[in-house]
């Protein structure tokens, strides 16, 4: 993972540095950021605009996903934005799903996810050249190689990496594959389940606990049965 970025923000950026996913799952992509500002709220979080060398929107989607399993958070799609094809190819904003999107209704309690997390991610891909093949005009010096744009408001009112969140995020595509590779082999999904759970322990056994309160790598039985 590199940056590219003034010498004073490293050591403000450190928090950021700590989430960002560095490459591509089979690492044919390593990505690139540049960090235009940077603003620490103290024990409430901070808030980042930064830019990566993704040009894609299917690509962007991929670097949503590697995000998220880097900072071990869950997203939820909170609008898509029309999107003026002339400058922009792919726009979404992204709330945390300890966020609720709706209200609750008068009489009824909140379900134990629902923290009330205000944290949101805006991804917009930019378009490097126009439709009649000219290059953008848009000021903004790092576009045409780092032409996707996410702003990004870490403000999660809970605590991310203990069990009591972790129960919450939704089983990975590398976790289901798995499943259904252990389904087709013959195994029950209860002994799949146990699989899994043998596997994370031999693979990390300092980990175990913790990885195995993780719902995208050892989901609950419910969800093997589905």
């Amino acid at each position: 993972m590199e940056f590219i970025e003034d010498d004073d923000g490293v050591a403000m950026q450190t928090p950021l540095r700590a989430i960002l996913p560095r490459s591509t799952h089979n690492e044919d992509h390593e990505y690139h950021y540049h960090v235009n500002n940077f603003e620490s709220h103290d024990e409430s979080g901070f808030t980042a605009s930064l830019v990566i060398n993704v040009k894609a929107e299917d690509d962007a989607k991929k670097w949503m996903s590697e995000f998220a399993e880097s900072s071990s958070t869950t997203w939820r799609v909170m609008r898509t934005c029309p999107t003026a094809k002339k400058y922009v190819l792919f726009k979404k904003i992204y709330r945390c799903h300890h966020g609720q999107q709706r209200r609750a209704k008068e009489g009824t309690s909140r379900h134990s996810k629902d923290t009330g997390c205000c944290a949101k991610l805006t991804l917009t891909v930019r378009r490097t050249v126009t439709q009649s093949g000219r290059k953008s005009k848009n000021s903004d010096p790092h576009i045409q190689t780092h032409p996707t744009l996410v702003k990004l408001e870490w403000k999660h009112n809970h605590v991310i990496s203990i069990p009591a969140a972790l129960k919450y995020r939704d089983a990975s595509p590398e976790t289901c594959a798995k499943l259904e590779e252990l389904f087709k082999n013959g195994n029950s999904p209860a002994s799949a389940l146990n699989i899994l759970e043998l596997e994370l322990q031999i693979q990390d056994p300092d980990k175990y606990v913790m990885n195995c309160a993780d719902r995208s790598i050892c989901p609950d039985l419910h969800f093997c049965y589905r």
